[in-house]
């Protein structure tokens, strides 16, 4: 699910194949769902919008490996393009969601995604995954950075991806030394620069959002819910105690309170669903906030259940 230019898209994969459902920003259907792609068995599914189009990606399980594929259509109705394929996956990963991100940025509609099993570049005789960035073009994708090899990858691997002006953020997560660690990569373009940071050790990732000009990683540990706030790829990180995060409704509408900091919720670019206390968001379900109310959506098996949140009496409540 994804806020767009025309209110909200919801894809899902069905029996049928992958499923396109727009709805306006009170959350009312517009038209009948569009099937983008048939007979598509979907383990994963992401999207991102920049203006009218709707960048849509999904991997498909395999025995011996998987394979991601991608679609770009209109948030309006307007049609869509021609199914492309991105790629293959490693078998583990491509058979459980995790591995798979899309994003908007500077007109982009950008995926990040694990990709196939491959020899680790430092021992060949271990097994690693590939992890690529790749734009979403209509004539196909094209590559966006130099694919990373990470070894002994998470159930969730894609552990963050984030982008700002000018600088992009996103994270892997692996077992290598036994509990779970997230390395997350801060890329600057000007003046070119780049780092490379682990973080959450022990935590299992839970995705990242950006507030303001802020870029938040979180993950879920043993002592709580925690967070990594990176300002830029140059600057300092700093984390932060997210247990006991919740919303708060005045005059101006919801907003996400942690400690001293209250951030109304139209300040939070994009997907909401790794910020918000699981009263909301329950586990595999994307958040937006359109500037009318909170729309939670999750599968279901007529394909997606879509939850309306509203401030009512000063409380967050479904409508």
């Amino acid at each position: 699910m994804v806020a767009t230019d025309a209110g909200i898209a919801v894809v899902t994969g069905s029996g049928r194949g992958i499923e396109l459902r727009r709805y306006d920003s009170g959350g009312k259907q517009i038209g009948s769902p569009t099937l983008l792609a048939r007979e598509a068995r979907v383990a994963d599914v992401a999207a991102a919008a920049v203006g009218d189009r709707l960048g849509v990606a999904w991997i498909e399980p395999g025995v011996r490996v998987g394979a991601a594929y991608s679609v770009i259509a209109g948030t309006r109705g307007t049609g869509f393009g021609e199914v492309h394929h991105l790629g293959d996956v490693a078998a583990a990963a491509a058979r459980k969601g995790g591995h798979l991100v899309a994003r908007a940025e500077d007109g982009k509609l950008l995926v990040f995604r694990s990709g196939p099993a491959e020899p680790c570049r430092d021992n060949a005789e271990d097994q690693c995954t590939s992890f690529l960035v790749q734009e979403l073009m209509t004539d196909g994708p094209e590559p966006r950075r130099i694919p990373l090899s990470v070894p002994a990858v998470c159930e969730r691997g894609v552990a963050a991806f984030s982008a700002t002006p000018g600088q992009w953020l996103y994270g892997v997560c692996s077992r290598k030394s036994g509990a779970p660690v997230t390395t997350i990569f801060r890329v600057q373009f000007s003046p070119q620069y780049a780092v490379a940071n682990e973080v959450l050790r022990g935590c299992m990732p839970r995705g990242s959002a950006v507030i303001d000009d802020k870029i938040l990683t979180l993950g879920d540990c043993a002592e709580g819910r925690r967070a990594v706030r990176s300002v830029t790829a140059v600057g300092a990180q700093t984390e932060v105690d997210w247990s006991r995060a919740h919303v708060e409704c005045d005059r101006g509408g919801p907003a996400l309170v942690v400690g001293a900091e209250r951030t109304p919720f139209g300040k939070i670019s994009g997907d909401l669903s790794a910020l918000l206390p699981d009263e909301f968001v329950p586990p595999g379900a994307r958040a937006v906030f359109t500037g009318v109310a909170l729309f939670v959506g999750a599968a279901s098996a007529d394909g997606a259940e879509l939850t309306r949140f509203e401030c009512r009496a000063g409380k967050l409540v479904s409508t």
